[in-house]
């Protein structure tokens, strides 16, 4: 037993502390024997509601049907392995890469990359090491999910060129955003690595291809449709992640 003061009690087994008041019936760590730690509640990612945060930038995300969307195009100067991605300037360097590279439009971050976010040629995408852990850049087929989620007719699913008519209104943060997609006009890095079409069309990868060209989406501010096509590997082009 112990006691301070006036008080008196029994000790239970295992450490005790000692004080100037008295002996303690517990360790000096402050625990109770036998008493474990309060452990401290794993936070639970929401979609649409939590942020991912990956490589010193947070994401905001969007859930759209049963996929969940980065709701901003990717920024990152590093693969997620931690391999820089150079960032190419030059147009004929840019014209010439056959491995991965990115761009702030216009080479220019703080005019249009702190908005729109990098343009990254396909080799980047096709290292497989684009978006954080859990995440990817979306296959062709994850796109047709989110199209027909939004209403794209499933005989139009496979075509080539402009379809789903009203179906990219939906994508658009000018026309409504009814999806959440909030896509902007971010323009590309095109042929020859001349920059054009900010402030009227998005174009954005996915991860599959011909063999000798990428697949990928496009919007335009003259059109309601999205539009889906395979071209050459080093165009500079948005870039999204979904969760895995």
């Amino acid at each position: 037993s112990f006691c301070i003061g006036s008080q008196s009690a029994n000790l239970n087994s295992g450490d005790k502390c000692a004080t100037p008041m008295g002996i303690l019936n517990s360790s000096c760590s402050g625990e109770e024997e036998g008493v474990p730690e309060e452990e401290e509640e794993e936070e639970v990612f929401v979609c649409g509601e939590s942020t991912v945060s990956y490589q010193s930038y947070d994401y905001a995300t969007v859930q759209i049907g049963s996929q969940c969307w980065f709701e901003e195009n990717l920024r990152s100067s590093k693969l997620n392995d931690n391999t820089d991605i150079p960032n190419v300037t030059g147009d004929s360097a840019w014209a010439s890469l056959t491995t991965p590279g990115y761009c702030w439009y216009n080479n220019d971050y703080a005019t249009y990359g702190a908005i729109h976010g990098a343009l990254y040629n396909f080799y980047a995408v096709d290292s497989g090491k684009l978006c954080p852990a859990g995440w990817r850049v979306p296959t062709d087929d994850d796109f047709k999910v989110l199209e027909l989620f939004a209403g794209m007719n499933s005989g139009e699913l496979n075509n080539t060129g402009w379809r789903g008519i009203y179906i990219g209104d939906k994508l658009k943060i000018s026309t409504g955003n009814e999806t959440g997609f909030s896509a902007l006009f971010s323009g590309r890095r095109f042929i020859g690595g001349a920059f054009d079409t900010v402030g009227s069309n998005y174009f954005v990868w996915s991860s599959d291809d011909s063999g000798t060209d990428g697949c990928y989406r496009a919007l335009s501010s003259a059109n309601t449709y999205i539009f889906r096509y395979f071209y050459y590997k080093d165009l500079g082009y948005s870039v999204r992640c979904i969760e895995e």
